[in-house]
């Protein structure tokens, strides 16, 4: 199957915002950002990515100056997207659409591609 279809859940609520990660995906959907997976470098040891993730998280921009900013990691249920970097996202009707990203854990390894298409429906 090459669309994928999975579902948000009740978000969890996070005083804390997420681990710092680079090529995630983002998207926004009525005023909430949503970002999707990413990876950290393990500075420590050249040409290794520390970890991949795929996770999603809601955030909230404060609505004035001084107000909190608001972090939430999204629980989905069904299959979501294996961890990854560099993933395109957008949001159309409701839904965040994911697709591509690498799945490539180092730079001296090859590159893990993934052609399906990946819906969560942020409505639900």
């Amino acid at each position: 199957e090459r669309v994928v279809l999975c579902q948000r859940t009740l978000p969890r609520k996070r005083d804390v915002a997420p681990d710092g990660l680079i090529h995630s995906a983002w998207a926004n959907y009525e005023g909430v950002a949503y970002r999707f997976g990413g990876r950290n470098l393990d500075i420590t040891k050249p040409g290794m990515f520390d970890r991949l993730y795929n996770t999603v998280w809601a955030f909230e921009p404060p609505d004035a100056p001084g107000d909190s900013q608001k972090w939430r990691l999204v629980e989905c249920v069904g299959t979501p997207p294996s961890p990854r970097s560099s993933a395109s996202a957008v949001i159309h009707k409701g839904r965040m659409i994911v697709y591509g990203g690498n799945g490539q854990t180092s730079l001296y390894t090859p590159k893990v591609l993934d052609p399906r298409v990946y819906v969560l429906d942020l409505t639900r």
